[in-house]
């Protein structure tokens, strides 16, 4: 093989590479580029950045709160996150005893709700004052210096 034979097959194998990563990427069935790019959007978050966000307590502004959720989407997913797991609780009617409704709110908590009772294990998040009023009790297994909800 002479050199450029060697180089136009180094041409055609990385385009085949780049279509067939690009074919991938449009079938991705196990959600590695659909990962790849979520990670994209937390390394886009600075500690400073995150560390402003995420004070505790819902009294940051909703001017505040857009600005970051519009110029991060990993915060605007952890915001909406809350939202929907708080929706869902409120409008979740648990009738099987053997049955719990569980919701895991990413790295954040665990809200269990059965017919009789609601409960939270290690809720951590800037809002969770909002949900201190709806569960029976909380369940705090380890220290969480930045989370502390009224009535607990």
């Amino acid at each position: 093989m002479n050199r450029r034979d060697f180089i136009a097959g180094g041409i055609s194998l990385a385009s085949a590479f780049a279509l067939s990563r690009s074919c991938a990427q449009s079938h991705d069935p196990t959600g590695i580029y659909e990962l790849d790019a979520r990670q994209r959007e937390i390394d886009a978050v600075t500690p400073g950045d995150f560390a402003a966000y995420w004070k505790p307590g819902s009294s940051m502004p909703a001017k505040s709160v857009a600005a970051y959720t519009s110029r991060f989407p990993a915060i605007a997913r952890l915001e909406s996150a809350f939202e929907k797991v708080v929706s869902e609780v409120k409008e979740t009617v648990v009738t099987d005893l053997n049955r719990p409704a569980v919701w895991y709110l990413y790295n954040m908590g665990v809200i269990v709700k059965t017919p009789k009772t609601l409960f939270s294990i290690d809720l951590h998040h800037r809002r969770a004052e909002e949900f201190a009023p709806m569960p029976d009790f909380a369940l705090v297994t380890h220290s969480q210096r930045s989370v502390r909800l009224r009535g607990f």
